[in-house]
């Protein structure tokens, strides 16, 4: 965990995924909701609870995402989700066409911002300032 802490204030304090160097957690989990509800919610729901709208059309119920933590003894398991939301970690469900693996989802949006913007994009900090966002929002749902 402690290296992925470390991973998450490194992109940060260099900007990854536009985010301030001011109160860089709470962007992160701000940039996370927002990457949430966009990709996410429409499996998992809005609330992380599992019931998206799409939920119904799956072969396997998405998992409520607020229990993390309650299911890891209390504990949210931040690495093996971060791993599992950038596809290190194979995960039923995952990776496949039910839930697409987001480090190239994001990878792709790397190379968009670059071209739109004209200027290099150091993808990997990127990619992993995107993940993390999406895990530090996860974290800030937990019950």
């Amino acid at each position: 965990m402690h290296r992925i802490s470390g991973l998450l204030l490194a992109a940060l304090a260099i900007g990854a995924a536009g985010l301030a160097a001011a109160d860089p957690v709470g962007r992160a989990a701000t940039r996370g909701q927002e990457d949430y509800r966009f990709h996410c919610s429409v499996c998992h729901g809005p609330e992380g609870r599992g019931n998206g709208a799409f939920a119904v059309m799956l072969k396997a119920v998405p998992t409520d995402l607020t229990k993390l933590a309650a299911e890891n003894g209390g504990s949210f398991p931040f690495e093996r989700i971060y791993r599992v939301i950038d596809g290190r970690i194979d995960y039923p469900g995952h990776g496949g066409p039910e839930m697409p693996v987001w480090g190239n989802e994001f990878n792709d949006r790397a190379i968009e911002e670059e071209r739109e913007t004209a200027r290099p994009v150091h993808r990997e900090t990127y990619i992993a300032g995107r993940i993390l966002g999406l895990t530090m929002y996860l974290l800030s749902i937990q019950e």
